[in-house]
């Protein structure tokens, strides 16, 4: 019988090793190689302040909480922002989508990410005044850093609610 021996691979930033992914064809399992953790309250609670850059229309929120850089990836691609560059893209999107509530319906915390299924509901700017409400569900994943959000993954469902339940 041939010994499976677990692949190390390095993950994160280019240029950067900020952990390895232990895959052992049975499992595969991050790990930081450096990074202060928080507790999984305060993790939360960090990522919690996220969503009240929306709630509060506070983008002050962002230098509390964001590393400089952070590094983004969403549908568009991967981008490295400095907080003003961040600032100015979450200001374009405010324009768009007003009043918006959020929910979080899941959070798990592992290591040093933060995953999170979200449902937010609000007024798009953007659509004809016969449909104005919309509702948006996020699935996101923040990793923290020395008790900052140093890098995102975000996806968006426009027109999803995953917030009913099967058989409710």
């Amino acid at each position: 019988m041939t010994e499976v021996r677990p692949k190390r691979v390095p993950v994160g930033v280019p240029g950067q090793d900020v952990g390895v992914a232990v895959d052992d064809h049975r499992s595969a399992t991050y790990v930081p190689l450096h990074s202060a953790v928080v507790g999984e309250d305060e993790a939360r609670a960090l990522v919690a302040r996220w969503f009240e850059i929306w709630r509060a229309n506070d983008l002050g929120i962002v230098d509390e909480i964001f590393a400089d850089p952070v590094i983004r990836h969403t549908g568009r691609g991967t981008e490295r922002l400095s907080r003003k560059d961040y600032k100015g893209r979450l200001v374009q999107v405010q324009r768009v989508l007003r009043g918006a509530r959020t929910t979080i319906d899941d959070q798990v915390v592992a290591g040093d990410r933060v995953w999170t299924r979200a449902t937010s509901r609000g007024v798009n700017l953007e659509t004809p005044d016969s449909e104005p409400a919309t509702v948006m569900t996020w699935m996101m994943i923040h990793r923290i850093a020395d008790e900052r959000i140093a890098e995102s993954w975000t996806t968006t469902l426009a027109g999803i609610d995953w917030q009913g339940r099967a058989g409710s």
